[in-house]
């Protein structure tokens, strides 16, 4: 008969009543000092900004707290230079990554006349932190005075990508648009960075020089990518509100495609994309009224139903450069059910002091049903360089300008005669 064996099990052991309880005392004393010390940092934390100097008395491991308290140190006691390099070190003792610390550092450094260890601690701490504005606009201005284009180059392409884009911005416009930034500047806008839709439109606002800024746009139409409809339109427009015509012209032209003809009446019949431009079609929003393109018999319409209401229409116009002689402006045109005390009509007149009216054609009004119309006229040799055809209600009175029904055009031709 085979005996069998049973495992053997381990005994329990025993813990005496007194050291189970010393054990549970030391867990509740971890925990409570554990509690204590996320209390602690939460609070210092919370009062970093709000009062510096109480966060590092609770919390005495507050870093940027401790940078905030010698920076004010450095500026209200310039000679206690000693005891903010003493605060930014033991910032960078309890945050080695801190860049508030590092340009700290960096200011003493500079204060005490160690530009080159100036230099370096920035470096780090553009390094520990890209976006630091700091220590970025501080090597930015460094790069401007020594005049190295290309670091200063990304260091205006790293700020523009962060929140500090708003601090550079203002001093952007007047470098720039100098040599040699200008066309490193163009070589930037051609890689199409993520800030240039915002910041790009903002430099064209800020600039008081137009006259540099046309040599600037110039450069970034000369290759592909080149500006954008909304660049251009931005920038024409800057131009002609300005009164620099001739600057505007010149880049309208460059704007396009290639072998496409600038007639006296730029894509008179519609045939191309409307882009808004200053020398081509302007449609202006319009309260009660919509403006819009249809095809009739492969003929391009230009169409403007009012949908009622009080309107002082004026918001289709086409920029001229007419050299002077005599001209026929003519087309057909065709009313549906159109209520006005007087009529629509087109109207050519001189920009200028004197914006003398050249031409207008006969009111169209009621329905009437598609028909031709022209109007002859003579620009000046003096005074008229540049010319607008506009599409308007010419109302001399409130009533005037209630309208209702459609008007369309077609057929558009201007030509010298």
């Amino acid at each position: 008969m085979t005996e069998q064996l049973t495992p053997a099990r381990p005994s329990a052991v025993a813990f005496s009543p007194r050291l189970v309880g010393f054990a549970r005392l030391a867990f509740f004393g971890l925990l409570l000092a554990l509690g204590l010390s996320m209390l602690r940092h939460s609070l210092g934390d919370l009062l970093s900004k709000a009062d510096p100097a109480l966060s590092i008395v609770i919390d005495p491991t507050q870093s940027e707290a401790r940078v905030a308290v010698s920076q004010r140190m450095m500026v209200n006691n310039p000679s206690k230079v000693d005891e903010v390099i003493a605060g930014a070190r033991r910032a960078l003792r309890d945050n080695p990554l801190s860049p508030a610390a590092l340009t700290l550092l960096a200011r003493t450094s500079e204060q005490r006349g160690d530009k080159d260890l100036a230099t370096r601690l920035m470096s780090l701490a553009s390094r520990v932190d890209l976006r630091d504005p700091t220590s970025q606009l501080w090597l930015l201005y460094q790069d401007l005075r020594d005049g190295r284009v290309d670091s200063a180059m990304s260091r205006i392409d790293v700020l523009s990508r962060g929140q500090s884009a708003t601090i550079v911005a203002p001093m952007l416009a007047p470098i720039l648009l100098r040599e040699p930034y200008r066309l490193a500047y163009v070589k930037l806008l051609r890689t199409n960075p993520p800030w240039r839709p915002a910041w790009f439109l903002d430099l064209l606002g800020r600039a008081d020089d137009l006259s540099a800024l046309t040599y600037l746009f110039a450069e970034l139409q000369a290759r592909e990518p080149g500006p954008t409809e909304g660049e251009l339109r931005f920038f024409l427009t800057r131009l002609t509100e300005a009164g620099m015509f001739d600057e505007a012209y010149d880049a309208w032209l460059r704007s396009l495609p290639p072998g496409d003809k600038p007639d006296p009446l730029y894509n008179a019949e519609f045939q191309h994309p409307l882009r808004n431009l200053p020398f081509d079609w302007v449609i202006a929003p319009v309260s009660h009224a919509v403006v819009h393109f249809e095809t009739d018999n492969a003929a391009r319409v230009l169409s403007v139903d009012f949908l009622g209401g009080r309107v002082k229409f004026e918001h289709v116009s086409h920029l001229l450069s007419l050299a002077p002689g005599t001209y026929r402006f003519q087309g057909r045109e065709r009313s549906q059910n159109l209520q006005n005390e007087r009529g629509l009509r087109w109207r050519i007149a001189c920009i200028g002091e004197t914006a003398e009216t050249l031409a207008a054609t006969d009111l169209v009004n009621g329905d009437i049903p598609w028909r031709a119309f022209g109007a002859d006229f003579v620009v000046p040799t003096t005074r008229c360089s540049y010319q607008r055809l506009v599409l308007e209600l010419p109302a001399q009175a409130a009533l005037e300008t209630e309208i209702v029904g459609r008007v369309s055009y077609a057929g558009l031709e201007l030509r010298q005669k």
